[in-house]
């Protein structure tokens, strides 16, 4: 059994782990939706990050993309059910700062 200590320093990697992988998931929607419209908007050629394209292999472009994208969304998922499992773990009364940390972690996407 994992004393209070390390279950919240584990807390704090997870919180910035997820952020992290937020930040990266933010990046590949983005790339996604851009990489879609411009596929939307084309004629023969789809012209995507300055590389043109033939639209066979745009749309293959963009399913790498939403199979990046459904990665992240898996690993932040396991991230949260990792967190989850270490809240229920504690026992005893929290001191300000630990429930500060288990109140942000809930608190996350």
């Amino acid at each position: 059994m994992m004393t209070t200590e390390v279950i919240i320093q584990q807390l704090r990697g997870l919180i910035t782990r997820i952020r992290l992988i937020v930040f990266f998931q933010t990046a590949a929607d983005c790339m996604l939706f851009y990489s879609f419209f411009r596929l939307l908007m084309s004629g023969a050629t789809v012209q995507i990050f300055t590389t043109d394209f033939d639209r066979n292999t745009a749309m293959l472009l963009i399913f790498m993309l939403a199979m990046i994208d459904l990665c992240f969304s898996g690993i932040r998922r396991n991230y949260k059910r990792s967190g989850f499992n270490l809240i229920n773990q504690l026992s005893g009364d929290l001191d300000q700062d630990e429930a500060a940390v288990v109140t942000k972690f809930d608190r996350m996407k």
